[in-house]
Order: structure tokens, then sequence, then C-alpha cells
């Protein structure tokens, strides 16, 4: 009887070591359980969140051919542009020329008498003031406007 009662002993304790052991096992199972749980609605925010990014940068790559074609078109009015300002400097210089030609005409019909002005470099700026424009053949001063056959600006040389 008391080889029985020394095993039913042991038996016990190795039933009460394995219920802990069991214990602690669904104690972990179920903390494992919770971390999966935890992972797996990471992975699924995270994808979300690559799926918007996705969509985003669709979206922007969108934006960044719209802009290109955008500017495609501003480079092409902006060379028009350039050619037609190319091509009205070209009529402004045959005008000029045109009318150099006639005032010479002119004067040989009146008698060759031209006209220059000259103006002189003064020695204060602020003097500049009233003069408001000068170009190859007029002279702006005080809103009153001079044409003459040349004019020579202040820093031509003699």
């Amino acid at each position: 009887l008391d080889q029985r009662s020394v095993k039913m002993a042991v038996l016990k304790k190795q039933l009460q070591e394995v219920d802990a052991w069991k214990e602690e096992t669904s104690s972990r199972n179920n903390k494992l359980e919770l971390e999966i749980q935890s992972i797996t609605m990471e992975r699924n925010d995270a994808n979300y969140r690559a799926e918007d990014q996705k969509r985003e940068v669709e979206r922007l790559q969108k934006e960044i051919i719209n802009a290109h074609m955008k500017l495609e078109k501003m480079e092409t009015k902006c060379k028009e542009e350039a050619r037609n300002i190319r091509t009205m400097e070209d009529r402004y210089i045959m005008e000029k020329m045109t009318n150099a030609e006639l005032r010479k005409k002119i004067c040989v019909m009146q008698g060759n008498i031209r006209v220059i002005c000259r103006v002189r470099p003064l020695s204060d700026p602020n003097q500049y003031a009233q003069l408001k424009y000068i170009e190859d053949d007029k002279i702006v001063v005080d809103m009153h406007e001079f044409e003459f056959d040349k004019v020579f600006a202040p820093d031509s040389s003699q």
C-alpha cells in the first residue's frame, strides 16, 4: 500500500505539473493569438495605406502629365509670340528706313536743310528729369515731342 500511495503521490504531482504546463501553454497561446490579430490588423492597415498611396501616386502622375502638356502648349505659344515680335521688329525697322528716306526726299525738296539735335551731357543727372525719351529721330521734353532728322543722346561721342 505504501508503494501505491507513493506512486499516487508521484502521479498527482505529475498531473499538477501537466496542468500547470497546460495552463501556461494556454496562456501563451492566447497571447500569441492576440499578437497575431494585432499584426494582422497592422498588415491590413498597411495594405490600405499602400493602396491609398498608390492611388495618390497615380493621381500625381496624371497631374504631372497634364502639367507637361500645358507647359508644351505654353512653350509653343511663347515661340509663336517670339516670332511675332521678330516680325514686328522687322516691320518697325523697315518703317523707320522708309521714314528716313521720305525725310531725305522732303529735305531735298525743301532745299537740303537738315535739323540735328544733340543732347549734351549734364553735370547733374537730376536735370534729365525733364527729358523723358530719346530716339534716333525724336525727343520728348516736358510732354512736348520734337522731331529731328537725327538726335544724338548725351552718351554719344562727338
